[in-house]
Formats: structure tokens, C-alpha cells, sequence
């Protein structure tokens, strides 16, 4: 009698926090136990936002060579390379779903006898990888869209920064920022995890510098919205239903939480457009300020 070959299956999660936390917001809609490969970034976001019946298997401290190879170089990224295949052998996996379907996947599995998942970038990132985890795991994913309330918003969270320093709010804009919202009496929280905007501490209301990604959640859920970059924060103040709008320093909409492109929660800086009067043309197409500033 052949000896019959139980299925493992299981999902990648290897990238960036924001990466992990898309991932792991649409898992948890899913019954039942999810295997997850993953860094110890992945553990620490799957505690952050309290789903913790995911079976993480921490392959690496960080993110690996194969996905940061511009700051870890070649050699660090073929060892990683090594090491994930071994682990998928020793371990008699069969089936793996990815975040995302490039050339990375293909030298992971390449000459593996698995069953590989990897999602269409067609729509939107929480769309598509919804999709893809459904295809997977045969079970239905309801996906939020970002809300569209904009009357009752009095506290707001911002957080200029991210681990990419091209995406990060400027100096200029942020003042720009800082002053509409002051005109209009918001209460404005500074998060700024590098000291780098200390300008600006006597101009908001409170100025939070040194913290954790435990206390900023705390005060994510604290305020009624969250302005800042695309980032790990954007994703992780949608997934606890706060508004959210973003400030990006080119176009890539298709990171949005889904919903906002068609909310309009979001505006593209550009050297050709004063940023001020573009934000506050977008501050009051979507009703979070009136009148003149």
C-alpha cells in the first residue's frame, strides 16, 4: 500500500513589518491554525496586534539576504537562500504561500517538488494577497475598507518617519502640516522615534520621542486618526479602524489600505504643486476641515 504523503503548508512571511502586518491581519480571519515562516519581526507583529494561535516558525533574526540584498550583499543573501530551502526539506514541506510572486520565489523553490501560491498584483496589496490566501487555504477573507469618517476627529496621531528615508515626511511639509492642523484646533501627537523633528516639539501638543511599537499602538488607539507616510503605522491604525491618511513622496497607491484611493485619504507631494494648498484642497474635498485657513 502506498504510504500516503500528509500536506504542510505554509505561509512566508519574511518581508518588512508593514508586509508582516498585512499578511497576518488577513490570516487571522481564517479558522483554524496557520503555519507562518517567518523572523522574529514577524513574531513581534503577530503579538503586537494580539493574534497569537499562528503556529511562526522565527527562521531568521531579521529580514533575510535575499530580500535586503543592497544592504547585506550576495554571500549573505545565497546563505539565506541555503538555509530556507534546508529548512523546507528537513521539515517535508509541500506547499508554500507567499506575499508576493518575483524572481525571490523562483530561487527559494527552484528544483522543489511543492506546491507554490503566490499572489497577481492586479488591484490592491490586501486585495490581491486576500486572493491568494483564499486560493490557499479555501476559506473566504472579508477585507475592511478604511473608514471614510471625518466630522468627529479631534486627536491626531502623526509619524513623519519610516526604515526608508526617501518616504519620510520633510521638514517643509511637516511644518505646513503642523500649522493647518494648529489653525483648525486638532490636538496634535508627534511620534518621532529618531529625535530627528524636535523642532517642532513646542507646536504640537505632545512631542513622544524613544518609545516602543507597543506605546504607539497604544496611542493609535488613543487618537481618532493617524496622518503619516506609507508605512508599518498606516497599516496598523487601519487595522484598528482608526482614519487614516497618507503623505507619499511618489506614487504607490497600490499600498493603500483598500478603500482610500477611492476616499481620497491620501495626496502625492510634487515639486510642481505648493504642498499647502494642495493639503488643504485635500483636507477639504474629504470634510476633515471648512472654511479658510
Amino acid at each position: 500500500m502506498k504510504k500516503e504523503v500528509l500536506s504542510v503548508k505554509s505561509y512566508v512571511a519574511l518581508q518588512a513589518l508593514g508586509d508582516n502586518l498585512i499578511s497576518l491581519s488577513l490570516l487571522s480571519h481564517l479558522k483554524g491554525n496557520v503555519e507562518i515562516i517567518g523572523t522574529k519581526h514577524t513574531k513581534n507583529v503577530a503579538n503586537i496586534i494580539d493574534v497569537n494561535r499562528f503556529n511562526i516558525s522565527v527562521l531568521f533574526d531579521d529580514i533575510p539576504g535575499f530580500y535586503d540584498i543592497k544592504n547585506k550583499g550576495l554571500l549573505s543573501a545565497i546563505k539565506d537562500i541555503f538555509k530556507f530551502r534546508k529548512f523546507i526539506k528537513n521539515n517535508h514541506i509541500n506547499e508554500l504561500v507567499f506575499e508576493k510572486k518575483d524572481f525571490r520565489v523562483f530561487l527559494l523553490t527552484f528544483g522543489l517538488k511543492i506546491n507554490i501560491f503566490s499572489p497577481i498584483e492586479l488591484t490592491n496589496v490586501y486585495l490581491d494577497r486576500a486572493r491568494n490566501i483564499e486560493s490557499a487555504f479555501h476559506q473566504k477573507i472579508k477585507v475592511k475598507n478604511c473608514i471614510e469618517q471625518h466630522k468627529n476627529i479631534r486627536k491626531i496621531l502623526i509619524s513623519p518617519v519610516t526604515r526608508i528615508l526617501e518616504k519620510n515626511i520633510t521638514h517643509e511639509d511637516m511644518g505646513d502640516l503642523i500649522n493647518i492642523l494648529s489653525h483648525y484646533d486638532f490636538t496634535i501627537v508627534l511620534v518621532d522615534y529618531s529625535n530627528s523633528y524636535s523642532v517642532f516639539r513646542d507646536q504640537v501638543d505632545s512631542y513622544i520621542t524613544g518609545t516602543s511599537l507597543i506605546d504607539v499602538k497604544k496611542l493609535i488607539i488613543d487618537c481618532d486618526a493617524f496622518i503619516g507616510p506609507d508605512s508599518f503605522l498606516i497599516h496598523l491604525a487601519y487595522f484598528y479602524g482608526k482614519f487614516v491618511y497618507v503623505i507619499f513622496n511618489k506614487y504607490s497607491v497600490y499600498f493603500l489600505p483598500p478603500g482610500c484611493e477611492e476616499c481620497k485619504n491620501f495626496i502625492i507631494v510634487s515639486a510642481n504643486i505648493s504642498f499647502k494648498k494642495y493639503l488643504i484642497s485635500s483636507f477639504k474635498d474629504i470634510g476633515l476641515i471648512e472654511g479658510k485657513c
